[in-house]
């Protein structure tokens, strides 16, 4: 498993699902998700792991300069 191919990412609304994060994030490649789903305060977090590093790049080149909104 290539280290590069992990990502973790902050501030998920905790209305949303694993099906529905995976939903979106499914679209820069094959991933596992590990949401945690009941986390205290406003925003979930969540563990995410690509197929390949390229994926991550590609999630990293999408996110400059226009943050994703998922969920809002």
């Amino acid at each position: 498993i290539d280290p590069c191919s992990r990502m973790f990412i902050l501030g998920i609304p905790t209305h949303l699902d694993t099906s529905q994060l995976r939903s979106v994030i499914e679209n820069y490649g094959d991933v596992e998700v590990y949401l945690c789903e009941n986390c205290p305060g406003n925003n979930s977090w969540a563990f995410v792991g690509f197929s390949s590093r390229e994926a991550v790049d590609r999630v990293c080149r999408g996110v400059r300069g226009s943050p994703h909104r998922i969920g809002a």
